[in-house]
C-alpha cells in the first residue's frame, strides 16, 4: 500500500503519524488496492512482453518498506531453539534501497538492500536508520512510548549477502 509519511521531526511523533496514516489507508483503501486497479494494465504490459522494462524505467517509487510480525516467543525447530530471523528481500527495477523489518520474540531486525549506483551512502542510511531505531528505544524505555528491545540492522548491497553489524 503506498502511503506518504513523515520524514521530520521528533521520532516519537513520527513514529505515531506512521502508524496512524498506515490505518488509515488500510481502512479506506484496503490491502492490494493498488493491484486491482493496476493489475489489469501490468498484465497488458506483461503480454507484450513490455513490463519489465516499465518497472526498470518507471519514476515513481524510490524506496519500498515491508514488514512481518513474527512470533512473540522463541520457537524451535528440529528441538532447537530459532535465536534470529534475518528477513531476506530484493530491490526490483530501479527502486533505490529496501527496507524489511521482522520482528521476533521481542527483536526487531531490519534488512536494508540498496543498488550500489544509485545509493552510494548506504553506510549513512544504514547509521541513520539505527539512530533513528535507537531513539525510539530510549523513548520506550524511558517511558515516553512503546517498548521494545531495539534493532538490529543487516546492510546489504546488491547481490552481496548481509552482513551484520
Amino acid at each position: 500500500m503506498p502511503v506518504e509519511v513523515p520524514a521530520g521531526g521528533d521520532p516519537m511523533g513520527r513514529l505515531a503519524a506512521i502508524i496512524a496514516i498506515t490505518r488509515v489507508g488500510r481502512r479506506t483503501r484496503g490491502r492490494a488496492a493498488s493491484a486491482t486497479l493496476l493489475g489489469p494494465a501490468f498484465r497488458v504490459l506483461a503480454g507484450f512482453g513490455l513490463f519489465q522494462w516499465f518497472v526498470n524505467h518507471q519514476h515513481v517509487l524510490t524506496t519500498f518498506a515491508t514488514n512481518m510480525h513474527g512470533p512473540r516467543s522463541p520457537i524451535t525447530f528440529l528441538g532447537a531453539t530459532v535465536t534470529d530471523f534475518i528477513p531476506v528481500t530484493s530491490t526490483t527495477g530501479n527502486v533505490t534501497v529496501t527496507f524489511a523489518a521482522l520482528s521476533y520474540a521481542g527483536t526487531l531486525t531490519v534488512t536494508v538492500i540498496a543498488d550500489p549506483d544509485t545509493c552510494p551512502d548506504m553506510k549513512v542510511v544504514v547509521a541513520e536508520l539505527q539512530g533513528q531505531l535507537d531513539s525510539l528505544t530510549t523513548a520506550g524505555l524511558t517511558g515516553q512510548g512503546s517498548t521494545g528491545t531495539g534493532g538490529v540492522l543487516h546492510p546489504g548491497s546488491g547481490p552481496e549477502p548481509n552482513a551484520r553489524s
